[in-house]
């Protein structure tokens, strides 16, 4: 009797695979993560950079109504600073030729006089500027924290404070909205510049 060959019982290859315990998807997610958050120190130093030299994006976030009362407001203060100044000068003392040497005319007396006022004006405006600048990037951080404690634990007992360290003071100063100092900039640039000319028209009128 003739065997049958489909009866031949035929090896087969067997390959075990191993078990996985997901370390391999958790690596790529946790490697996935790690790149989205380098992403997005990057953008936002990026961002903080382009800030910092561009003041006009400052007030990006802002409305345009909220930009222009923010203009208009510093322009009202800056109107009745610089009236203060001219009374202090004496702008409107008139010009008397006896005290005032230097002046060959009344002309002259009165740019000398206005450029003073307009120069000084400009400065104390690019000071606030400057001085809010500073702050917004926390220049003034740790003194502001030691004046808080020092003050804090006079009144309160220091488990009562409001921050219990300067590490969470610097987190929550972070988390709110950073002060614009675009406003003060500009319109303290456009006093100064207005000082400058007259300067140059009180030199031309006092040869």
């Amino acid at each position: 009797m003739t065997e049958n060959k489909l009866d031949t019982p035929i090896e087969t290859e067997k390959t075990e695979i191993a078990p996985s315990d997901g370390s391999d998807c958790i690596a790529n997610r946790d490697s996935e993560t790690t790149d989205e958050a380098l992403e997005k120190a990057a953008i936002e130093r990026a961002a903080n950079n382009y800030e910092v030299f561009n003041p006009i994006s400052v007030d990006a976030s802002a409305s345009k109504k909220e930009i222009v009362k923010k203009y208009v407001k510093t322009s009202v203060i800056a109107l009745l600073v610089l009236v203060v100044f001219a009374l202090i000068s004496g702008v409107f003392n008139g010009y008397n030729p006896e005290e005032n040497v230097a002046d060959k005319s009344a002309l002259a007396f009165t740019f000398r006089k206005l450029s003073d006022v307009f120069v000084v004006g400009g400065v104390v405006f690019l000071g606030i500027a400057g001085f809010t600048f500073c702050s917004r990037e926390g220049t003034f951080d740790m003194i502001v924290f030691g004046v808080r404690q020092a003050i804090g634990v006079i009144f309160k007992k220091p488990e009562q404070l409001k921050y219990k360290d300067f590490y969470e003071y610097k987190k929550a100063r972070e988390a709110k909205e950073k002060a614009s100092y675009a406003h003060f900039l500009w319109i303290g640039l456009a006093i100064l510049l207005i000082g400058i000319v007259f300067l140059v028209i009180y030199y031309s009128v006092n040869r």
